[in-house]
């Protein structure tokens, strides 16, 4: 509804509002006749609710910790300040760039096992030898550009090998070709398809072997497609920020001293880190949160900073939860020592229960991984994220 009809039907409203109540004060029984109010005043209250619509919609969405992934980058991004020095591009702020919010979305099509490879098996009599097949392999495996292996149940062994991991006169029964549908930079393409099929299709005539595929070219292209939605839609960041009250800043000796407290390790771009303890997966990782944001290890005592954030990847962690748990510790810990806020990248101030709001978000996602078969922090989750 536009506003200019919501005003005019509102002002009707007002004057049939008049009417009752100089009707019912003139008929003496106002009392008796406040339940013929419920109908104009219900119409009101919704009437209310249509021209505030438009607002929420434009009001630019909820505030969250959880972020896409696909646009996230730390490095500075030189066509926002083209024209800057390289001081000032230092101190852009890295949440100043408009990365795009998670938004929970009821999706039908992630309910089933979702397949990562496209492959043949090739099967024959008589044993394959690792030199010969590789030289045929090599050859072609120049055009593909997406990953791609080829594996072969050996003898007298009985038991998968990549051949590249062979020996020259290991022998094979069977050989399987596959490559990897969806990668970082997208799915694969028919052209591609097709030229591994070429490969296929050399390696059965030279070898003289029977050719099985898992599925049909266009099946592998609609699986792709899929696939690929899918890794762009849960490819999630969970971000903390920490931020120091006007005037204050966050020296490099007090996060040095606080980052040992809290067992965080130095990786090799500058950025302080948590490792699982039992499996070195890292669980999250600490940076500057300006460009680039990297911390000056050799010189963090004479560093300072206004502003610190704490990131961790759904996809790439085996516990998503007890990561999250944990870095919302440490970010506690490190703003009550700091004097800082704990915030979400768009400002909004993380308590108990915005806290459990991004728990949900964080448990919501970790089902859909694994419904569709890609289980967070798997070999299969670090081929595709």
């Amino acid at each position: 509804m536009s506003l200019q009809l919501a005003l005019i039907v509102l002002g009707a409203v007002a004057i049939v509002i008049v009417v009752i109540f100089s009707y019912s004060n003139q008929r003496g029984h106002l009392f008796s006749r406040v339940v013929s109010f419920r109908i104009p005043i219900t119409f009101l209250n919704t009437l209310k609710s249509w021209i505030r619509l438009p607002r929420m919609f434009f009001s630019g969405g909820l505030k969250s910790a959880l972020i896409s992934a696909i646009d996230f980058r730390l490095d500075p991004d030189p066509n926002k300040l083209p024209d800057a020095p390289e001081d000032k591009k230092a101190q852009r702020p890295i949440n100043l760039r408009q990365h795009r919010a998670y938004t929970r979305k009821i999706n039908k099509e992630f309910q089933r096992i979702l397949k990562l490879d496209y492959w043949a098996r090739l099967s024959g009599p008589e044993l394959a030898q690792s030199h010969d097949v590789l030289a045929i392999y090599r050859t072609h495996e120049v055009d593909l550009i997406h990953p791609h292996r080829i594996h072969g149940l050996i003898y007298p062994g009985n038991e998968w090998v990549d051949l590249e991991d062979s020996g020259p006169s290991d022998r094979f029964y069977d050989l399987i070709v596959s490559a990897q549908i969806v990668d970082k930079n997208g799915a694969i393409s028919e052209s591609e398809l097709t030229r591994t099929n070429n490969l296929v299709y050399e390696l059965s005539e030279q070898l003289n072997r029977k050719l099985q595929f898992d599925m049909t070219t266009e099946d592998a292209l609609d699986e792709a497609k899929l696939l690929d939605k899918f890794c762009k839609q849960y490819d999630v960041l969970v971000i903390f920020n920490i931020v120091a009250g006007k005037g204050q800043q966050f020296l490099g000796k007090d996060l040095n001293r606080l980052a040992a407290i809290s067992h965080m390790t130095v990786d090799n771009i500058g950025m302080l880190r948590l490792l699982d303890p039992e499996t070195n997966e890292i669980w999250f990782t600490m940076a500057n949160q300006f460009e680039p944001g990297v911390l000056p290890i050799e010189k963090l005592e004479d560093f300072s900073t206004t502003g610190l954030f704490l990131f961790m990847s759904v996809p790439l962690v085996s516990q998503p939860i007890d990561a999250l748990e944990k870095m919302y510790s440490v970010a506690q810990f490190m703003s009550l020592e700091l004097s800082g806020t704990m915030q979400t990248p768009d400002g909004a101030d993380i308590d108990t229960h915005e806290m459990e709001k991004i728990r949900q978000q964080v448990i919501t996602i970790t089902d859909v991984f694994h419904r569709v078969g890609i289980l967070p922090g798997s070999e299969a989750a670090l081929r595709l994220f």
